[in-house]
């Protein structure tokens, strides 16, 4: 998806209902690293504004949204610019995770439409897909699975297929 939407970065955020929070894994080619297995309650924000209205949302200029949060860039160093929030839906159409986009890798341009048209197709299909491919009943049942989060964020990130799992120190991927 980085390479698709020549995003800087893609995060998804897995919605923990029971919890109330969101366990969020981020891509590592961004500026900042890459965050490994943060939570963080449900809330505010663009991505607790996308969970809550079940509506993707596309920020020319994440600044001048209502629902933006400068704190994570002040504490961070990282500038947000332009912001593309798509919802994961299960298939009884209760949101299951928020994928995310960060500045387009060009800093002049924004997410176009077609970027938001192609994300919400993406998404649907990758909540399709790791479901077979996981061989899970539900994609919630992935909340308590760590190694499955991993396989599904580099399915997500495009880094690999999900279910084709590295070997730890085989060399192979």
């Amino acid at each position: 998806l980085i390479k698709m939407l020549g995003a800087e970065k893609v995060s998804i955020f897995i919605a923990d209902d029971v919890r109330q929070e969101f366990w969020i894994r981020t891509s590592e080619t961004s500026a900042m690293g890459g965050a490994k297995g943060v939570t963080f309650k449900y809330g505010s924000g663009i991505v607790g504004h996308v969970y809550r209205t079940k509506r993707a949302l596309n920020l020319a200029d994440a600044y001048q949204c209502e629902h933006f949060s400068p704190a994570f860039d002040r504490e961070t160093g990282y500038r947000t610019r332009q912001v593309l929030c798509v919802p994961m839906l299960d298939d009884g159409g209760a949101v299951i995770a928020v994928i995310q986009a960060l500045n387009k890798h060009r800093g002049s341009e924004v997410f176009s439409y077609y970027d938001e048209e192609v994300l919400k197709e993406v998404v649907s299909k990758i909540s399709q897909t790791m479901r077979a491919k996981l061989g899970r009943a539900t994609f919630r049942e992935l909340l308590h699975d760590k190694k499955a989060h991993t396989q599904a964020f580099r399915f997500i990130a495009g880094t690999e297929e999900a279910g084709a799992g590295r070997r730890e120190g085989s060399g192979e991927g």
